[in-house]
């Protein structure tokens, strides 16, 4: 399992996390040649926040085989969103 946090910008009420695969080593950027989206998530906010603590998203990967259990959780509201990654 792996957990991540990000930060959405201020004016946003819905956040966007889109999900790539590459047989690349190392890809860096999503318009690499090779890369394709697997999946995305929506977390809708509700309403936007000034303050950067309370614009935090934790993000966590749950690998199982030939799936990815993804959760996004606004911290502040308690939000969130679940989603399955494959790789058909």
């Amino acid at each position: 399992m792996i957990s991540k946090v990000y930060f959405f910008f201020k004016n946003q009420k819905n956040v966007e996390i889109n999900f790539y695969k590459s047989k690349k080593i190392n890809p860096i950027f999503t318009f690499e040649e090779g890369a394709i989206k697997i999946g995305e998530c929506l977390l809708d906010i509700g309403k936007t926040y000034e303050n950067l603590k309370d614009r935090t998203l934790k993000v966590t990967m749950k690998f199982g085989g030939t799936f990815i259990d993804v959760t996004a959780i606004h911290i502040k509201s308690g939000k969130s969103v679940k989603t399955t990654l494959t790789f058909e």
